[in-house]
């Protein structure tokens, strides 16, 4: 998930721990659980990882 946003995946795992903490959840299966309940559907990690390519490929010809 980090390479798909191009953030470090400690960058990513201290955000998600925040989130955690402050929806008081445990695990990250909780997490998603709470989020999908209440009716935020959650990307699809291809087009998460296309969207990613594009904006990349987008900066390299800039």
């Amino acid at each position: 998930m980090a390479e798909v946003l191009g953030a470090a995946e400690k960058t990513i795992k201290i955000h998600r721990g925040r989130m955690m903490q402050k929806m008081e959840t445990r695990t990250l299966a909780e997490l998603v659980s709470l989020v999908t309940n209440a009716g935020f559907e959650l990307p699809d990690p291809l087009v998460l990882s296309q969207t990613h390519r594009n904006h990349v490929q987008r900066q390299r010809q800039a």
